[in-house]
């Protein structure tokens, strides 16, 4: 009879028999996984938060992700920051608290993660968690767009358009407008049509900044 070993891990088709539940060993591989990340290592500890908060190879418990999660996080992980981060946003698996939330997607957006540059600019924008200011709003929305962001650069072309955190620019506007349609955007895409027919601005809802 075969019996669980380190070498049961191997393989990404190994691993996806423990996230789908089907690993013969399933029960011994997540006890050991735990008590590697017990340990203090790293990766193991985000793997059992990836496993909670999707309810892979156990059964879905956020409270758990969160408690795995954090340990990461506090390691340095950007990926774990804002997971972290969203969670405290949304109240998931620990009380809401949009003040942790910025503090998370600080840690994490000075490392370049791409989704806290985002959402701390959402943050600043609507001054949830944090003071309202337009212009924190707008150094983040850029960070994130710089890096293909779509809905940063939709906000940061609007924030251009409406003079908002920074100097009005018509051309700014356009450029980062084209740029999220291209990726799929509707939104970006309307006001670019708009613009590039030369229609008026107030016409094409465009001066308007939506929450998405």
């Amino acid at each position: 009879m075969n019996t669980f070993n380190e070498s049961s891990l191997d393989g990404l088709k190994e691993f996806e028999k423990l996230l789908e539940g089907t690993h013969p060993h399933s029960e011994e591989i997540i006890s050991f996984l735990k008590s590697k990340a017990s340990q203090g290592n790293l990766i193991t500890q985000k793997m059992i938060g990836f496993m909670y908060f999707d309810g892979k190879g156990v059964e879905q418990n956020y409270y758990e992700a969160f408690r795995w999660y954090l340990l990461s996080a506090n390691q340095g992980d950007a990926d774990s920051q804002l997971r972290i981060g969203w969670m405290f946003q949304e109240g998931n698996g620990t009380g809401q608290s949009d003040k942790n939330a910025v503090k998370w997607y600080r840690k994490a957006a000075k490392k370049g993660e791409v989704n806290s540059q985002y959402r701390l600019g959402t943050l600043y924008q609507e001054g949830k968690g944090t003071a309202q200011s337009d212009e924190d709003a707008f150094k983040f929305y850029l960070l994130a767009a710089k890096q293909g962001h779509s809905s940063a650069q939709t906000r940061l072309a609007l924030m251009y358009l409406n003079g908002q955190g920074t100097k009005l620019d018509y051309w700014e506007a356009l450029k980062w407008f084209e740029l999220a349609s291209q990726q799929g955007d509707e939104y970006a895409k309307n006001c670019y049509e708009h613009m590039t027919q030369a229609e008026k601005i107030i016409e094409s809802g465009c001066y308007y900044v939506t929450t998405s």
